[in-house]
């Protein structure tokens, strides 16, 4: 191939002459077996537009500044995919002197904010561990969501599921021992759902079982009759 071909195109022929490569050293191993095909490592083959993905800068899409009446220091920048918009996020909380009720039937990010609010705010007790180097919840990076469904009419809109990245850091400060300064973070990857229905399975061995398995089932029955 010419050596004026585009990027792409050179990256593809790489590709094939690689594979014609590792296809005769594997059949001069083996030039009469009928299985040797198989053994070949799978190969992908693709048309590659750019070389060196083009840097972007990246910006919060909104910060927070106080929850629940409580001002937030220092502010938590948000990070928003494509799929969810400043206005829908927002109206996932609720105040709880608010009688207005949230936008979508998904507690559970107001639930981690809140829990995570009130463990961070324990640290200003002077007798708390980390009440000298406190940590602070900085940037709230949500990564993807799941719509169940969306806009449709007639339906409250139901988003099921909730990817996040939060950067919990203290300021950076010379530890015992060193000689720059760093800050301690924690790990801050979570999932969120929506409510959802789970079953419980108990197993038990034999020997724990008192009741045997017929009465079980005249129980169940009963049970049954009971309830129709």
């Amino acid at each position: 191939m010419a050596n004026t071909a585009s990027p792409s195109l050179q990256r593809v022929h790489v590709v094939h002459r690689l594979f014609a490569v590792e296809l005769s050293s594997a059949s001069a191993a083996a030039p009469c077996s009928p299985w040797w095909p198989s053994q070949l490592p799978p190969t992908m083959f693709a048309v590659v537009h750019d070389e060196v993905p083009s840097t972007f800068t990246r910006k919060p899409t909104l910060a927070l500044q106080e929850f629940d009446g409580q001002d937030l220091t220092p502010s938590v920048h948000v990070y928003l995919p494509h799929n969810l918009r400043p206005r829908e996020f927002l109206r996932l909380f609720t105040s709880s002197t608010s009688t207005s009720k949230p936008a979508f039937s998904f507690s559970a990010l107001q639930n981690w904010f809140s829990k995570i609010h009130q463990n961070l705010k324990l640290q200003d007790d002077e007798d708390h561990p980390f009440h000298t180097h406190p940590y602070r919840l900085r940037e709230i990076e949500i990564q993807a969501v799941d719509w169940f469904w969306r806009n449709k009419p007639g339906k409250e809109d139901k988003l099921g599921f909730m990817k996040i990245l939060a950067k919990i850091e203290t300021d950076p400060y010379v530890h015992e021992g060193g000689e720059e300064a760093r800050a301690d973070w924690l790990p801050g990857a979570v999932f969120l759902r929506g409510g959802s229905v789970a079953i419980l399975v108990s197993a038990f061995p034999p020997s724990s079982v008192s009741v045997s398995a017929s009465d079980q089932r005249l129980d169940y029955r009963a049970a049954r009759k009971r309830k129709g």
